[in-house]
């Protein structure tokens, strides 16, 4: 029993992946029974949204044809497809491919709004992996060092990736920011930054 005419484009479920690391979709041309049609050669479009990259003109062959599909950004890429060939061919087939942040390699501060002496300042530390991401399954805490008469600093608790520590100063000053890997992570900790903070 060989497959009838295609009717249908469909795009097989893909894997989810890794932000920076391409995943590879499929689509396959199938008869009235979902079964792939061999003998179709005719090219369909892949459509993709948000920041990926890849997506276009799927060549078909022998009924199935794949793009590789990557984003940088840790976000939900919707797809779908284009009859641009006008083939006549059912195209509403949709899937998607969640890419999650890859493994954090990088402690940044985020950079924090000035203030005034007495009034607390609250300091937001990101573990971000190799894409600038939010590394969501970083968990490894961190040192914010001040400088300065600040008062605050220390352990940072960093969860799903993000930690925030309140800071001081009753002295008008500019108080230094840096970082400490007391845990020796191995993430880069030469992210600073600088709070002001005014007189009142």
């Amino acid at each position: 029993f060989a497959p009838g005419p295609a009717t249908q484009f469909v795009i097989v479920n893909p894997s989810d992946g890794t932000a920076g690391t391409a995943v590879t979709v499929t689509v396959n041309a199938l008869d009235a029974n979902n079964n792939i049609d061999t003998a179709y050669g005719t090219d369909v479009t892949l459509v993709t949204d948000g920041s990926a990259t890849g997506g276009g003109v799927v060549d078909i062959v022998a009924g199935t044809g794949s793009l590789d599909i990557n984003d940088l950004v840790t976000e939900t890429v919707n797809l779908s497809l284009s009859d641009h060939l006008t083939t006549g061919l059912t195209v509403t087939s949709t899937q998607d491919i969640v890419f999650a942040s890859g493994a954090a390699t990088q402690f940044i501060i985020v950079d924090p709004t000035d203030g005034t002496a007495g009034t607390a300042i609250t300091v937001t530390i990101h573990a971000l992996d190799v894409n600038n991401n939010i590394s969501t399954s970083h968990g490894d805490d961190v040192t914010l060092v001040t400088d300065g008469s600040a008062t605050g600093g220390g352990v940072v608790d960093i969860v799903a990736g993000v930690g925030t520590i309140n800071i001081n100063d009753l002295v008008a000053e500019t108080v230094n920011l840096s970082l400490s890997d007391h845990l020796t992570t191995g993430l880069t900790v030469t992210s600073t930054q600088d709070v002001l903070f005014a007189p009142g």
